[in-house]
């Protein structure tokens, strides 16, 4: 499943994802009405199955998707990227990518896709490429450690941070507790602090406390060891700085 934020923060677009029969269908979910349910939007449904894909809002009015699979069990992996509501291939990565995160860069003008599994190099990726609105497409900088599964979220027009994800060990440590701040102007990777829950194929985003106006980083579900779902939370105070701490959500 891959979702993306309306640029004025008041609706969610879901499109694609698991299971296969479902994936073509893409579902809008408007957060000003409370009772409000997920409206299917025929007109931006994906013409094929797909999974594991990932993508953005560029310049306030084009969707783009990149990457994914057909299905969990197609062992062929995308470099496609589209352009959502049309059959029309908008570009190429550099790599296949499935498993993989994005945010939204350069002032809407580009979308920064990191990491995810390329089943010819064997498991996850550190590297990671922006597509340009022109469709022009560049080497970006490498990750910290080798992820897929991951999520990365944008705190603000400078920072990022990337959490949790896989580094493909079939150990107890499949799914990673670690966090890292990214300053987007130096490419710098600074430690952020761990979840309490390793976890990867996950949710993140940030919200705002409306009773002290604080910034949240929120972290949700995903998987915390093989096939086993975390149905929990972990949420972040901003404002606390890259020392604070996760504390147990809703």
């Amino acid at each position: 499943m891959t979702s993306f934020l309306h640029s004025a923060f008041t609706k969610v677009l879901v499109t694609t994802g698991s299971p296969s029969n479902d994936s073509v269908r893409t579902e809008v979910f408007d957060l000003t009405n409370p009772n409000a349910i997920c409206e299917g939007s025929t007109t931006l449904d994906f013409f094929r199955p797909l999974m594991f894909a990932t993508g953005g809002l560029l310049n306030g009015n084009r969707l783009i998707l990149c990457g994914g699979a057909p299905s969990e069990t197609h062992p062929r992996v995308l470099r496609n990227c589209w352009t959502l509501g049309t059959r029309r291939q908008f570009t190429s990565m550099l790599s296949t990518r499935a498993v993989a995160s994005s945010i939204v860069v350069n002032g809407g003008q580009g979308l920064w896709i990191t990491g995810g599994f390329h089943p010819g190099l064997g498991g996850p990726l550190r590297s990671t490429e922006i597509v340009s609105i022109d469709g022009t497409v560049r080497r970006g900088p490498n990750l910290p450690a080798r992820r897929e599964g991951h999520c990365l979220v944008k705190l603000n027009s400078t920072t990022a941070m990337l959490i949790g994800g896989s580094n493909h060990s079939y150990t107890a440590t499949h799914y990673s507790r670690k966090t890292w701040f990214h300053d987007i102007q130096t490419r710098r990777w600074i430690r952020g602090p761990n979840l309490n829950l390793g976890r990867t194929l996950h949710s993140c985003g940030t919200i705002t406390d409306i009773e002290n106006g604080h910034r949240m980083v929120v972290v949700a579900g995903g998987k915390f060891y093989k096939s086993f779902k975390a149905w929990s939370t972990e949420i972040m105070d901003l404002s606390i700085g890259p020392n604070g701490n996760w504390t147990s959500g809703p």
